[in-house]
């Protein structure tokens, strides 16, 4: 977030990419947020459809840390959740506004604890809201059409 400005969303994206990528399980998010079409869906659509939402997730944390202004991230602790998850509660500092509360909810996959939802201020479910936006585009144009939007989506953030 200090070199946001001279970095651009392209840069940041850049940067963020690989530990995002490590630390997010992409396809397990969207195979949450695409519901029953995931199960439907060829090999090649989710691949199309798995890498457009990481796309769009990465490019928005790019538009989002677009600068700082003392901005602190705290771990507040963990603990565990529902079916077999870790749930870490952490939280950013602001200098002006009050803090903002952002839960990680995270499940191990191949020996390796990752994260597959964000909760804000302890009641939002970021996959939730992605699964209610998603439903009538994946009804109305199935995966390809859900990948498109997100791949626009994630082209409009990185425009800027």
């Amino acid at each position: 977030m200090k070199d946001a400005e001279d970095l651009g969303t392209a840069g940041r994206y850049a940067m963020l990419a690989p530990t995002l990528g490590q630390a997010f399980d992409f396809q397990k998010m969207i195979r949450f947020a695409s519901g029953s079409s995931w199960k439907t869906a060829t090999p090649e659509q989710r691949k199309k459809l798995s890498d457009a939402f990481t796309r769009l997730s990465i490019s928005n944390y790019a538009a989002r840390f677009n600068g700082f202004s003392g901005e602190v991230f705290e771990t507040l602790g963990q603990r565990d959740g529902p079916r077999d998850s870790i749930l870490v509660d952490t939280q950013i500092v602001r200098t002006v506004d009050s803090p903002v509360a952002i839960t990680y909810v995270l499940t191990e996959s191949n020996e390796q604890w990752r994260i597959v939802d964000l909760v804000l201020d302890k009641k939002v479910s970021e996959m939730a809201i992605r699964r209610s936006e998603y439903n009538s585009i994946l009804r109305d144009g199935g995966p390809d059409k859900l990948a498109d939007v997100l791949n626009e989506q994630a082209d409009k953030l990185l425009a800027k």
